[in-house]
């Protein structure tokens, strides 16, 4: 199996860093090292919370709509995995949201900056237009980059914001750099991505949802 992997996985090394300027403009980007050094403020914290929780829920839709449009039980199985850790993910995100004071209510009512969900949206498109692979290399990508800000954010959370271990869990996102989930993506990219044509569709994918990606912190400042 790792084998057969093997060219997919160097395509997608290849893709981070062929896409590593917008990557690191994104750990970089003035929210999250705001965030990181205490600088931000508790109204910036609850944005960021609003956003990030609809930004969740729109990833709860995407995924479910990927499992209806999958070809195939391979495909059905990859993005039922997602759609589970998406609704986990929104489960642990509640102990950050009670310890910013928002409750369920104020998040229904409350609406994000409109750019904030543009990666989301993107996904949206994706999830009935788009084939396995791009939809898998898109998440793979925002996957990563997110589970660094993630960290950045994490540490500076507990250094100046005094925010729990419990209340941080949502931070922690070990499984996007897991073994098993870099095969599950590298597996749909060489079934459906790795002839030229496909690849090329792929760097274009790569390319808006990182900009969409950066959109999301951009709104937040």
């Amino acid at each position: 199996m790792a084998s057969e992997l093997e060219p997919a996985l160097r395509f997608l090394e290849e893709l981070e860093r062929n896409h590593e300027p917008a990557l690191a403009a994104i750990r970089s980007h003035s929210f999250v090292t705001s965030v990181a050094g205490g600088n931000a403020h508790l109204e910036d914290l609850r944005r960021f919370s609003i956003a990030e929780y609809w930004y969740m829920r729109g990833g709860v839709k995407h995924f479910a709509l990927s499992i209806v449009n999958s070809p195939d039980l391979e495909i059905q199985r990859f993005f039922n995995e997602r759609l589970s850790g998406e609704l986990e993910y929104l489960s642990r995100f509640r102990p950050f949201m009670e310890a910013l004071g928002l409750t369920d209510s104020e998040m229904e009512q409350q609406s994000p900056p409109s750019e904030a969900l543009n990666a989301v949206n993107y996904l949206f498109r994706l999830s009935v237009e788009g084939g396995a692979a791009e939809k898998a290399a898109a998440w793979y990508l925002v996957g990563r980059v997110f589970s660094d800000t993630c960290s950045a954010m994490r540490e500076g959370l507990s250094k100046h914001y005094g925010v729990s271990g419990e209340a941080l869990k949502y931070f922690d996102i070990p499984h996007v750099r897991s073994e098993r989930f870099v095969n599950a993506v590298a597996r749909l990219v060489t079934i459906y991505g790795l002839d030229q044509g496909r690849k090329d569709e792929l760097e274009q994918v790569a390319a808006y949802i990182l900009a969409y990606e950066k959109d999301f912190y951009d709104s937040m400042v």
